[in-house]
């Protein structure tokens, strides 16, 4: 039990949860247009677990890169007159 639970993916498991919520209520309310969404949310869910990309898999922070300490910044202080000539 303890082996299928580890193999469990739980964010793939909660996108298909999520979007089978969106199909019963398009079904039990004849309103078509959550069904779209609840079928965008199962696509997330399908295409994030094969890339394991997304929030859940890598986090939710932006990927960034640093910038290098050799590498800096000058700023121009730009007053209202030269503002007003430009």
């Amino acid at each position: 039990m303890k082996k299928l639970l580890i193999k469990i993916d739980w964010v793939l498991v909660t996108r298909l949860f999520m979007g089978g919520m969106f199909f019963w209520m398009s079904y039990t309310s004849k309103d078509w247009m959550l069904s779209l969404f609840g079928l965008i949310i199962v696509v997330m869910g399908i295409v994030g677990a094969y890339t394991q990309t997304g929030c859940g898999y890598t986090g939710c922070t932006p990927r960034y890169t640093r910038r290098s300490k050799e590498e800096t910044i000058s700023f121009e202080e730009i007053t209202s007159h030269e503002r007003n000539n430009a």
